[in-house]
């Protein structure tokens, strides 16, 4: 697991984020495990996996089943 920080970010960049796993193609709501502070983004406990990894806003995936 990993402990992430990120400073100098957008407020409204990580509104309900998700975690995608490329090589699974899975979806993790990670908004428990995510805090934002002024510009800072923290995340703590994510999995450090040997594929790519991605953190975005729910909305900006296209996930099956859901029409979006």
């Amino acid at each position: 697991r990993v402990d992430l920080t990120l400073r100098g970010i957008d407020p409204d960049a990580f509104k309900s984020p998700v975690l995608v796993d490329f090589m699974s193609g899975r979806v993790y709501d990670i908004s428990r495990q995510v805090s934002m502070v002024g510009q800072t983004f923290k995340a703590n406990g994510l999995p450090l996996l040997e594929s790519p990894l991605l953190i975005a806003p729910k909305g900006s995936i296209r996930m099956k089943g859901t029409g979006r």
